[in-house]
């Protein structure tokens, strides 16, 4: 049975006592102090900690309609152009798997005959040793 992994609640743990100590803490010390886990899953749980610890504004600061309107604009025309320049990407990949492909069938037929010819030689070669080797087995009439 696989051994469980360390929790969200094991990091904050970690921090605090690390912060105790009057140390930074940094993946590398937390996950000493845990005596196990990821560098990636600790320091996914050590963002976890910080944004749920951050101070959080009691109101919001009021946005202008105008600048929402600009930023939906904007919004709008990256998402076109992402969009556009995904399906130009999406269409060279396809060209280039067309080209692929026909460089394989190209490859294919020259392979083949180069195959009937190596398979040739080695017929002849066949041809010409039992040729040699015949008559010398056959045993001399006296």
């Amino acid at each position: 049975m696989p051994r469980p992994g360390i929790t969200q609640d094991d990091v904050a743990c970690a921090l605090s006592a690390l912060k105790s100590e009057g140390m930074n803490p940094t993946v590398r010390l937390v996950r000493e102090y845990l005596g196990s886990g990821s560098s990636t899953t600790i320091l996914r749980h050590m963002a976890a900690v910080r944004a749920a610890s951050a101070p959080r504004p009691e109101t919001a600061p009021a946005v202008p309609d105008e600048l929402i309107e600009q930023l939906q604009e904007l919004w709008t025309t990256s998402l076109d152009l992402a969009s556009k320049e995904n399906e130009a990407l999406r269409q060279a990949v396809h060209v280039s798997a067309y080209r692929l492909s026909k460089s394989k069938e190209v490859f294919e037929r020259v392979m083949n005959g180069v195959m009937k010819q190596v398979d040739s030689q080695i017929t002849t070669l066949h041809e010409i040793g039992d040729m040699t080797i015949m008559p010398a087995a056959l045993p001399l009439e006296e």
